[in-house]
């Protein structure tokens, strides 16, 4: 949540792409919560910190590693500062790890890939 809420800080109107990131039946980042809700279950949608958007919550810290590896994408950062950002939010023993898209794990409610 920090990282996210500090990533919305520095960049202003164009963090508002994060709502293109999205699973094929699970909705991650959105303006208000019921839609997340809407996008499946046991979602625990919060608030971003300095942002309008708020986010899924209820996912493993790979998940959530994942998504903002992808958020990162999206806002241009590189490959390494993306996935040392990711690193620390999945925890220590995936700190070596590199991954592509085929490695990412599936969320339960998702139907299909990530999409950015």
């Amino acid at each position: 949540m920090c990282a996210l809420g500090w990533l919305s800080k520095k960049h202003g109107a164009e963090f508002a792409m994060v709502q293109h990131y999205t699973g094929r039946g699970r909705i991650y980042f959105a303006r208000n919560p019921q839609s997340i809700m809407d996008g499946g279950t046991s979602t625990n949608p919060k608030r971003i910190p300095e942002s309008e958007f708020w986010v899924c919550t209820n996912l493993s810290n790979k998940m959530k590693g994942q998504i903002l590896d992808g958020v990162m994408t999206i806002l241009g950062y590189p490959p390494q500062e993306r996935r040392a950002w990711a690193s620390a939010v999945e925890g220590e023993e995936s700190g070596d790890i590199e991954y592509g898209r085929e490695d990412h794990e599936d969320d339960p409610d998702d139907q299909g890939d990530i999409r950015i």
